[in-house]
């Protein structure tokens, strides 16, 4: 390819690391993410504290490595698919019939355009990708990428998704990995603060809404098997307590001090809260009708784990905000939902 500056990621099938390249899908997803990047975080074998003859620090030997990395992009439909479903781990993929098929709200989805339900991932291993960042004429790949978190906050300039990512591996690539872009047109818009719309039935606050943020995370670690003598990971699991489970949290904003919130968050209430994006831009090559690019992320367990109202000043309101997490409300049910509908066939493949 021609020198750029690109970030490509792709699906592992196998998930790669120092001593395995691993096996990535034939799809590529080209992220026009505002930055990303990874750094190696090396630990060096520090002696200093021997009795060497030295009254000072002694060199450091190379040892281990613990790679960490991170994206920034604004809510764009097709791209935020592959980051969801390298958090969540599966997907659930179906073409629109006008009919059976249907959107959280009840409305059909049409021809040609694809609806993703993003399900968690059993077992102690996440999804991994691959991902090669081109510096114009330099280049690195990271192996065995995995997703720790996706937050999402509303700004400005359109909804911003910020990802915390590890690797099992990188290299500084010497030959151009010869990538050709291909990627949405540049008049596909993300997601804006104008595309969102957020409820929260039971929670009958009259107070306006100034702002919601949310979070999906999962606690992860690097494992170093002993079975292999080097100092990169050889693989990622979830952490061995609940935090591995990934989960949804997040902080709501009134612009003035509600009671409802209050003693919602006095009496530990459960509450649901909706997050539905839902473009003005129409999905391309959709047949039999029109719809929009949309995203929905649904929990009917919320509740209030802190917060409350500014303190009192002598001012004509007093806004407030309100940490708040999600929970299932009985045994076999999912804590959320993720639904993306857009024109993207499939995210596996």
């Amino acid at each position: 390819m021609a020198k750029e500056r690109l970030a490509v990621l792709e699906v592992e099938k196998k998930v790669g690391n120092e001593k395995v390249e691993g096996e990535v899908g034939v799809s590529k997803f080209f992220l026009p993410a505002t930055e990303m990047g990874f750094t190696p975080n090396p630990s060096l074998l520090d002696r200093s504290d021997e009795l060497s003859g030295i009254d000072g620090r002694r060199v450091g030997a190379k040892n281990d490595y613990a790679p960490s990395g991170s994206v920034v992009m604004r809510g764009y439909a097709t791209y935020l698919g592959v980051l969801l479903y390298l958090l969540f781990g599966e997907i659930k993929s179906e073409e629109g019939d006008g009919v059976a098929v249907k959107d959280p709200t009840g409305a059909a989805i049409p021809k040609k355009a694809w609806k993703h339900t993003f399900t968690k991932k059993s077992g102690a291993t996440p999804r991994s990708a691959r991902a090669t960042l081109a510096y114009f004429d330099k280049w690195i790949r990271a192996r065995g990428v995995t997703c720790n978190s996706l937050a999402f906050a509303l700004a400005d300039d359109g909804v911003k998704i910020t990802g915390a990512l590890m690797a099992n591996y990188l290299a500084r690539l010497t030959v151009d990995p010869a990538f050709e872009p291909k990627g949405d047109a540049l008049s596909i818009l993300p997601f804006r603060r104008r595309n969102c719309t957020v409820t929260t039935a039971a929670l009958e606050a009259t107070t306006l809404l100034n702002s919601i943020d949310f979070s999906l995370e999962q606690s992860l670690e690097a494992v170093r098997p002993l079975g292999v003598a080097t100092g990169w990971p050889q693989a990622t699991e979830r952490t061995n307590n609940p935090e591995g489970f990934l989960r949804l949290g997040g902080s709501l904003s009134r612009r003035d001090f509600d009671p409802v919130d209050w003693d919602a968050l006095i009496e530990a209430a459960i509450f649901s809260i909706q997050f539905q994006f839902q473009s003005e831009q129409a999905i391309t090559g959709v047949e039999g009708g029109t719809y929009p690019y949309s995203l929905w992320v649904t929990t009917s367990g919320a509740q209030f784990t802190g917060g409350g109202p500014e303190t009192l000043k002598q001012q004509a309101r007093h806004e407030s905000n309100y940490d708040w997490q999600a929970g299932a409300t009985e045994a076999g049910k999912s804590d959320f939902e993720c639904v993306l509908v857009n024109g993207t066939k499939s995210y596996t493949e």
